[in-house]
């Protein structure tokens, strides 16, 4: 499958939380993990925000072009399933206190596979792999793509352990296709946690913290 490198606009949930999202173009790896960069791309921005969307592709076409292969992990679903580390790391030059909300989700592909199925999960404290967000659902729509809201303390970090992870749902949509946005949504904690009423598509859905130890808190298993 040929990576389009664009987001789709045609899904109805999707048109939910576009004011809540705002994707750039960016890039990752197989594991390759996905190391989110500051804005532009630069290691010193002014703004100090930071997204893109990236194109997933679980299936093994390594001949392709730009195509990365990935690993499988033991799933929640007890099947083998695909992943990719997500990782972040809130300590930049200058910036010991950096601490900001970044909401992840996966959408439609452009050409759209038709069942794709993924998961957000996190590594708790015992060490466990758990689910953060399985099915993004709304008024009116229920999907099978996954979104959450993590919010990273300052000098809390997943890069040199990473504890986040996009995964298909189970060993049968290990071929799916989709697109990965990561997107700064704020500075503010509470808001991460609970959503802004000013966007209602981040208001009730999963949520969680990395603190300064780098461990992740789930906060809420949302819609």
């Amino acid at each position: 499958m040929k990576n389009p490198l664009k987001k789709t606009t045609s899904s109805g949930w999707a048109a939910t939380i576009a004011v809540a999202l705002a994707a750039m173009a960016g890039s990752s790896g197989a594991n390759i993990v996905n190391k989110i960069e500051n804005s532009q791309y630069s290691s010193t921005p002014a703004t100090y925000n930071s997204g893109y969307t990236h194109y997933v592709d679980w299936s093994l076409k390594s001949s392709q072009t730009g195509h990365s292969n990935y690993d499988s992990m033991d799933g929640l679903s007890g099947t083998k399933t695909k992943y990719l580390n997500y990782t972040h790391n809130a300590v930049f030059a200058g910036q010991s206190g950096f601490a900001k909300c970044f909401a992840i989700s996966t959408l439609e592909a452009l050409p759209p596979v038709a069942n794709t199925d993924t998961r957000i999960i996190v590594k708790n404290a015992s060490g466990v792999w758990v689910n953060l967000s399985d099915d993004f659902t709304g008024v009116g729509f229920s999907t099978r793509y996954a979104y959450a809201q993590i919010f990273f303390y300052g000098a809390g970090q997943t890069r040199t352990n990473p504890q986040i992870r996009v995964t298909s749902y189970s060993s049968g949509y290990n071929k799916d296709a989709f697109n990965l946005n990561s997107n700064f949504l704020t500075t503010n904690f509470n808001a991460c946690m609970d959503g802004i009423a000013a966007l209602p598509g981040t208001v009730g859905r999963s949520s969680a913290f990395v603190a300064g130890d780098g461990k992740v808190v789930i906060n809420h298993v949302g819609l």
